[in-house]
């Protein structure tokens, strides 16, 4: 049924049925039913002969598929003997003459004006050149069987121990087969019931095998379970941010430290760090919390909560940015403060920074006593009438 078809026809089936199939030629061979396909990589090839290959509803197993393999015999040709020496190291000299058609002395085989064949090594009807010589036979069967000989692990196969490039390295292969598959279920949990889809053409552009899953797996649960983290689609801060550049002219952040005594909002510094990351204020003299606070307090074991405060008085531009954010830090008309420890500083500048659009959902409107208050570490407590003015922060 496969033969039946055209190499053309043959050629486009095996690249719609294997995604990672490249064929660079078909070839019928005549009065038989052996189809030689020439893919364009070693690794495809090998693949073939490890998975098989489907076309026209049928399956080819691996056991069908032989990796032609390219033994090259020595041979000189000025004498023409064969497994001894090449032309450059022959004995004889460069005006030696012999025909290799019919092994001829007087001439060469560009002046050959006999047309029956004669072999010098073996003396058979053929050329000296031709494969069919008994001679050249044996000399490829020797060297075939030397290369079994040498093999060290018997669970490579032949045409892996005689291919002439580095065969392909296994664990770089299931890595780039593990990525996919974490690439999946990342898209999955943003876009559910995208999985299968994904999958597929992650591994077609990476030349991997297609695979069946389930559909519909778990995800979240899945990425949870492998990273360790709540939930990696919604976090509102991603902690593995890409370290700050060589030149980046923001200083390090540095944890707010608040002098117990010091309560007062007037006593507050005036020469604001840029960009100072600080961290709410769990003393014992706390205001004490509200359910909605405690609700924050129990995200905060999972989450690391932003939020960029500024007076009431004062208006948000229209696209507010970390430009806007790092001048009016400066000018000490915003404050950010981040509900992670100390060590998380660094990480939380980052991602305000790398955080592309606006940073509106991180903004919250208060009066001029509570931005003073927080100024100097305390955490006004949070009250009906000074709820959120702008579009409240993510949360899980």
């Amino acid at each position: 049924m496969i033969y039946e078809n055209s190499p053309e026809e043959i050629m486009e089936e095996i690249e719609r049925a294997q995604g990672w199939a490249k064929v660079a030629e078909v070839f019928k061979f005549p009065r038989s039913s052996t189809i030689k396909i020439t893919f364009r990589s070693n690794e495809m090839s090998q693949k073939a002969t490890t998975c098989g290959i489907l076309m026209f509803n049928m399956s080819v197993p691996p056991n069908q598929i032989r990796q032609e393999i390219y033994i090259p015999i020595i041979s000189c040709n000025r004498c023409y003997v064969v497994e001894s020496h090449t032309t450059n190291q022959c004995p004889q000299p460069a005006t030696y003459k012999r025909c290799s058609e019919c092994a001829s002395g007087d001439h060469t085989f560009r002046d050959c004006p006999t047309q029956d064949k004669k072999c010098i090594n073996c003396g058979g009807p053929h050329s000296a050149r031709a494969m069919r010589c008994p001679i050249r036979k044996e000399a490829l069967r020797e060297k075939e069987e030397q290369l079994r000989k040498n093999r060290t692990r018997p669970d490579i196969s032949f045409a892996k121990a005689t291919q002439a490039s580095a065969p392909a390295d296994p664990i770089g292969h299931s890595l780039t087969g593990l990525m996919c598959v974490l690439h999946a279920h990342l898209v999955n949990s943003a876009r559910p019931g995208s999985f299968q889809d994904t999958l597929k053409e992650s591994l077609r552009l990476n030349g991997l095998p297609q695979v069946r899953l389930p559909p519909d797996p778990p995800s979240l649960a899945i990425l949870r379970a492998i990273t360790g983290v709540a939930d990696l689609v919604k976090a509102t801060v991603q902690v593995n941010s890409p370290p700050a550049s060589a030149n980046d002219d923001i200083p390090d952040p540095k944890p707010h430290t608040t002098d117990p005594e010091e309560k007062n909002p007037a006593a507050a510094p005036t020469n604001a760090t840029p960009l100072e990351m600080t961290r709410p204020n769990k003393s014992t003299d706390s205001p004490p919390s509200t359910d909605e606070d405690d609700e924050d307090e129990d995200d905060e074991e999972t989450n690391i909560q932003v939020t960029i405060f500024k007076k009431n008085s004062d208006t948000w531009p229209k696209a507010f940015t970390y430009n806007h954010l790092k001048s009016g830090i400066k000018e000490e008309r915003y404050k950010v403060i981040h509900t992670g420890g100390d060590e998380d500083n660094e990480r939380v500048r980052e991602w305000i920074k790398n955080t592309k659009g606006s940073l509106q959902h991180l903004c919250q409107t208060v009066t001029e006593e509570d931005f003073s208050a927080i100024k100097t570490g305390s955490i006004p407590r949070r009250s009906s009438a000074r709820r959120r003015t702008t579009a409240p922060r993510q949360t899980q």
